[in-house]
């Protein structure tokens, strides 16, 4: 099952090979994951190098999500052309210690190819992202 346009959202930016995706509410495991694969789909056949994820809005993914996003998603992005992750987090501690988590287990498996880091705001993760681009 894929999200509905409601609850995910994205824009691509060609030109600067950049994805802008993000969850506009919090939603079940299997449109996560449907969602989640569709935005690797996109990175993959646009050749996407930088991608702003906005997990502002969405509270944790439950372990067995963490374990899915680790073990099929991250293998699938590492794959791509994908260089940088920007992800920004609630303000909410609890959740910031679990994006950190799932940020340095990610580690592992990007070997390096692929740098993420959390953001609390969308001005500084952008900046990021799209600096040495």
């Amino acid at each position: 099952m894929l999200p509905s346009e409601t609850t995910l959202s994205y824009h691509l930016d060609l030109a600067r090979r950049t994805i802008f995706s993000g969850w506009r509410s919090q939603t079940e495991s299997e449109a996560y994951r449907g969602g989640m694969l569709q935005v690797a789909d996109l990175i993959s056949k646009n050749h996407i190098e930088y991608w702003l994820y906005n997990a502002s809005k969405f509270t944790a993914p439950d372990l067995s999500d963490q374990a899915w996003t680790l073990e099929v998603l991250g293998p699938l992005l590492a794959e791509t052309e994908l260089k940088k992750i920007a992800v920004l987090v609630p303000e909410d501690v609890f959740l910031q210690a679990v994006a950190e988590g799932v940020r340095s287990k990610a580690e592992n498996i990007f070997y390096g190819k692929i740098i993420m880091e959390n953001f609390l705001d969308q001005q500084s993760a952008e900046d990021w992202l799209l600096s040495g681009s």
